[in-house]
């Protein structure tokens, strides 16, 4: 028996994506299935030496001085 799957589709809800290296590819596939993309990057790179909040908020959380993250 060999039925056929119904087509995906979002139904022009709005669609959110936490997408870095294949947004593009991430947007496209929402638009195909009638979705609207919100496609925001997750992370990036920063070198460490250009980001001492971060380290700053590491060293924090490892010592304990900060107990909810």
């Amino acid at each position: 028996m060999n039925q056929s799957q119904p087509e995906p589709d979002f139904g022009g809800m709005q669609v959110a994506s936490f997408e870095s290296r294949r947004a593009d590819d991430i947007r496209r596939l929402i638009e195909r299935y009638q979705g609207q993309p919100h496609v925001s990057p997750s992370m990036r790179e920063v070198a460490l030496e250009e980001n001492r909040p971060s380290i700053d908020l590491a060293n924090r959380i490892m010592t304990g001085e900060i107990d909810v993250f």
